[in-house]
């Protein structure tokens, strides 16, 4: 199996490229990965300095922008994993057009890309809960209308839908995931976790946005990770999968978790006046993904948020 993970050296898809190249080849033959990275400012490739000399693994620095590099990586692949985004929300708030431009148009070459091989391979996007909005009660399942409220999540909304219109038009085969927030070791640090572990163990003022009671469901890095390959060899021709956990922590419950673990000799929180558009909560229903998929996490997370720090 020859696979393409576009943003392989972002957080979530490094994490994906090194578990591809070790647990989910034991059950499915990878023969071939190859990485597609921009390298910008979130990329790393530490992340899979573990599995860099594994002669199945190429990395190549492109942009999926670039529609003869995809076409011609694409020619002979049979999954084409889709981790490539802008995905700061404080950003797409400032600068929503690079959203557009990677969200929406990096998605949009995909799928000419993949039109136009002559083995049309699966695409699986790697989308987010918040495509849903706020939900302030209940969990949301996959048929729940799109109410996005970020240039963010109204792209990634976009890019599902080319994806849905473009599997009607062209026949192209496609799986969807909506994750929820996922924790985990190398994440860059304008995300919440990272960026309170940092300031923590600098001494330095712990920015919190408005009353930090916003609520987010929590996945580790590793069971995201297998939802998505789950989704990608089990899941339902042309299905959406929420991936989630049920895992709910406000923004300052996090911070005190993170103050218990971290226990600086002195700390500071300063609320700070809060984002633009915020939504309250999330809650994602993940029953379609545990019934079809036989999806279960794995991490306790008591122990799994020790590696973020």
């Amino acid at each position: 199996m020859r696979i393409v993970v576009t943003g392989g050296l972002g957080f979530i898809g490094s994490h994906f490229v090194r578990m591809l190249l070790g647990e989910f080849s034991e059950s499915t033959q990878v023969a071939e990965v190859i990485i597609v990275d921009s390298v910008t400012y979130a990329a790393d490739s530490k992340r899979i300095s573990d599995v860099d000399q594994d002669p199945r693994l190429k990395i190549v620095k492109g942009n999926i922008l670039d529609l003869p590099l995809m076409m011609r990586l694409l020619e002979a692949t049979d999954i084409v994993f889709n981790f490539a985004a802008e995905s700061h929300v404080d950003n797409s708030i400032t600068n929503p057009n690079a959203f557009i431009e990677t969200n929406v148009l990096g998605v949009q070459t995909l799928i000419n890309a993949i039109c136009n091989t002559p083995k049309k391979p699966l695409l699986v996007q790697i989308s987010t809960d918040e495509v849903y909005g706020e939900v302030m009660e209940g969990s949301s399942p996959e048929d729940q209308a799109l109410n996005p409220s970020s240039a963010y999540s109204a792209s990634k909304a976009a890019a599902e839908l080319l994806i849905i219109a473009a599997a009607r038009t062209y026949d192209i085969e496609y799986r969807i995931t909506r994750g929820c927030n996922t924790y985990g070791a190398g994440q860059f640090p304008e995300k919440f976790i990272p960026l309170i572990v940092k300031r923590i163990k600098e001494l330095e003022p712990i920015p919190v946005y408005g009353d930090g009671n916003q609520s987010r469901e929590w996945i580790f890095v590793e069971d995201h990770c297998r939802g998505i390959w789950l989704a990608a060899t089990r899941g339902k021709v042309n299905s959406i999968y929420n991936i989630g956990s049920s895992i709910h922590y406000s923004n300052m419950e996090m911070v005190n978790i993170l103050l218990d673990l971290l226990k600086p000799r002195s700390f500071e929180i300063t609320h700070v006046a809060d984002r633009l558009g915020h939504d309250r909560r999330y809650s994602i229903d993940s029953t379609k993904a545990k019934n079809e998929l036989g999806f279960k996490t794995f991490a306790i997370f008591s122990n799994a948020i020790v590696s973020c720090i």
